[in-house]
Parts: C-alpha cells; structure tokens; sequence
C-alpha cells in the first residue's frame, strides 16, 4: 500500500513561533492554523 505525505512549505517551531506564525497566517490570507503540541509541552507551560 502507498502512502502519501504532503508537508508544507513552512514550519515554525522555538520560542516566539507562534508569534510569527499568527503574522504568517495574516500574511497568507489563511483564517486557521492546525497547531500540534504534546502533553509534555503543556505541562511545562510551553503552550497552553
């Protein structure tokens, strides 16, 4: 069985990248964002 992946064009991650994702989005045209995190992140407070 074949399976495809299509990965975008751009990825942020580090401090400070969902700030320059939001400018990003606007930048776009786009109105949603698909953000993926962990538990652990939420428990260190990473994201919330």
């Amino acid at each position: 069985m074949a399976n495809r992946m299509i990965l975008n064009e751009t990825a942020w991650f580090g401090r400070g990248a969902v700030d320059a994702l939001t400018d990003e989005v606007t930048r776009r045209g786009y109105h949603k964002a698909l953000i993926v995190t962990d538990k652990t992140l939420v428990q260190c407070g990473v994201v919330d």
